[in-house]
């Protein structure tokens, strides 16, 4: 095995999810590679602090839990405090997603979303709009695809050698991209619609529900088949539905009411979400039992 190979395998290692075979050349390789053993020892020094950091989350949690049992013992009304020290603990759970994310991936969205603005204000008239709202959703599925698979994020690795649900972490991850995505395309939907007299809603509602659907259907197959063919599945849906035969196979930017934002293109992208999710959930579920 190659030693870049076994440096970008060094964190699926730690949390030992790798198969019997890759477990064995990588313990092969750490005797005699005094690199490699270094690197191992960085990265376990990372997920000391994260476990670290976790158990004074749990320590906190149960002093508060305690406080509230004594008062509770004297008081008839419940307390609501402890609902909102869950949604406190989550929230802590979302900001450290956010430390942990690669910089490249806000840096690559800032400028795919710059470009595709800047290209759309070029185009004459009704077809900046179209242009625009073509490139966003698929800009917001390819970056959800890659920030939710280990793959390309060795970080993720220590991320889930914690006792933070695998859904907390990949709705943590999701969601803090997508909602990075979709306020940069509101700045640019804002400066198209200023520079072309058009309204921002009008824009808008040409890509929100198409680029939920896209980046729920990314997040779903990036799982299973790793987060190249989830970006490529939902380019290949999003073409399909610009792809016109009678034009002798040519790309037609239209607006096609079924794939602008409606309810029933909402209530797939929940759909596709939740069995994200559910799959997140379940290969977590086997990898610990494996």
């Amino acid at each position: 095995m190659p030693h870049a190979a076994i440096t970008d395998l060094l964190p699926a290692y730690l949390n030992g999810t790798l198969s019997a075979a890759e477990d064995w050349h990588i313990r092969s390789h750490l005797e005699g590679c005094p690199t490699c053993r270094q690197a191992l020892a960085a990265w376990e020094g990372i997920a000391t602090t994260e476990r670290a950091s976790l158990a004074a989350v749990r320590t906190t949690r149960d002093l508060l839990a305690g406080a509230w049992a004594t008062i509770d013992a004297s008081a008839p009304a419940p307390s609501p405090m402890p609902v909102t020290f869950h949604w406190w603990q989550t929230a802590q759970v979302v900001l450290r997603q956010a430390r942990l994310l690669p910089p490249v991936v806000w840096v690559a969205s800032l400028v795919a979303i710059a470009l595709a603005t800047y290209v759309a204000v070029e185009q004459p008239g009704h077809d900046a709009s179209l242009l625009l709202a073509f490139a966003l959703p698929l800009i917001a599925a390819t970056g959800v695809g890659f920030v939710t698979e280990p793959e390309f994020d060795p970080l993720l690795e220590v991320a889930r050698s914690t006792p933070i649900r695998p859904s907390l972490i990949f709705l943590s991850r999701w969601g803090l991209l997508y909602g990075f995505d979709f306020v940069l395309s509101l700045v640019g939907t804002g400066v198209l619609a200023w520079l072309s007299h058009q309204g921002v809603w009008d824009i808008a509602t040409l890509w929100v529900g198409p680029m939920a659907l896209l980046a729920a259907l990314s997040a779903l197959l990036a799982t299973p088949f790793g987060p190249f063919a989830a970006s490529g599945t939902a380019l290949v849906v999003w073409i399909a539905r610009a792809f016109s035969p009678a034009d002798g196979g040519s790309l037609r930017l239209m607006q096609d009411p079924l794939w602008a934002t409606n309810p029933p293109i909402l209530l797939t992208a929940a759909v596709l979400l939740g069995l994200a999710i559910v799959v997140t959930e379940r290969r977590e579920r086997f990898s610990s039992a494996r």
